[in-house]
């Protein structure tokens, strides 16, 4: 019964992800001239992989969003295409004579576009109000905005070392940065295994040691998975934890286990991660953005 729970909510967010090419989608049936080797070749096989990664991967949304990359492409063409047809089809534009000068040039325009109608003017003036929009927010959403990090004029700082090198950040963000990698390089076993509560996937990449566990992404502490997964993985079985306290300063987002506290208590003792911490020689460090467990050698 979960996984046919699982499958019925995965395909209702998949019906609400499939709303933007399928809107382009339009475009292609309203077409008279309608190209299938496109249609065929690129909208369908999109469609399909999208759906396929989205049941597929843990990350349903994101998944999805790379097969939705050539069936998107493609419906420019089907969008193109219809205006095309529609411009053509009510002669917004079309000389029918080749003119003597440009006088005449004119008049001929002005006969072809009052013959058009108003309703062709409409539609040419929301496709250009529509394309200027995007254009322009795009243009100010990526000049204002960075993907999970302050504004860009707050982005001073640049990071010199790590998996992030290079990037600019917000000093605050840069500081932690450099923290959190430098308490994992400290803490680090080589050979052995590391586990991230919460969401902070960089770690795996800047720390020498192995990632631990069925998933980069978020999971806490009380996830059910962790004990089927480690009795048939008993080797994975991480010598250090590190759960992040909450904060808005990670490189990358976060997202707080509740389940343990910025003192190191495990509130979910029955969980199979508290146990084996408990019943394993943990030392517990106590730093300013989260608790890392090493477990002794």
């Amino acid at each position: 019964m979960t996984i046919w729970k699982n499958i019925a909510c995965r395909a209702g967010m998949a019906s609400g992800m499939r709303k933007r090419p399928s809107a382009f989608l339009l475009a292609f049936l309203l077409m008279d001239k309608r190209d299938g080797k496109l249609f065929l070749c690129f909208y369908v096989p999109g469609m399909l992989l999208s759906l396929m990664h989205f049941f597929a991967s843990d990350l349903p949304m994101w998944g999805a969003a790379s097969g939705m990359i050539p069936a998107t492409c493609v419906s420019v063409c089907f969008v193109v295409g219809l205006a095309g047809e529609l411009f053509t089809s009510h002669k917004l534009f079309v000389v029918t004579e080749r003119p003597a000068n440009s006088r005449n040039l004119r008049a001929q325009l002005n006969r072809s576009v009052t013959g058009a109608g108003s309703w062709s003017w409409a539609a040419a003036g929301m496709a250009v109000s529509m394309t200027a929009w995007c254009v322009g927010y795009m243009g100010y959403a990526r000049m204002t905005s960075m993907q999970r990090d302050f504004s860009l004029a707050h982005l001073t700082t640049r990071i010199e070392s790590g998996s992030a090198a290079g990037l600019y950040t917000h000093p605050k963000r840069a500081a932690r940065y450099a923290a959190i990698r430098e308490t994992l390089i400290r803490h680090a076993q080589p050979g052995k295994f590391l586990y991230v509560l919460d969401l902070l996937p960089w770690a795996y990449i800047d720390c020498p040691m192995r990632q631990g566990g069925f998933t980069a992404w978020r999971v806490f502490s009380d996830d059910t998975r962790f004990e089927p997964y480690y009795r048939l993985h008993p080797d994975r079985l991480p010598a250090v934890i590190l759960s992040l306290n909450p904060s808005d300063l990670y490189l990358d987002i976060a997202y707080h286990d509740y389940n343990i506290s910025p003192t190191g208590e495990i509130n979910a003792p029955n969980s199979y991660l508290a146990t084996y911490i408990r019943e394993n020689d943990f030392d517990v460090h106590i730093l300013d953005f989260g608790v890392v467990f090493c477990k002794r050698p």
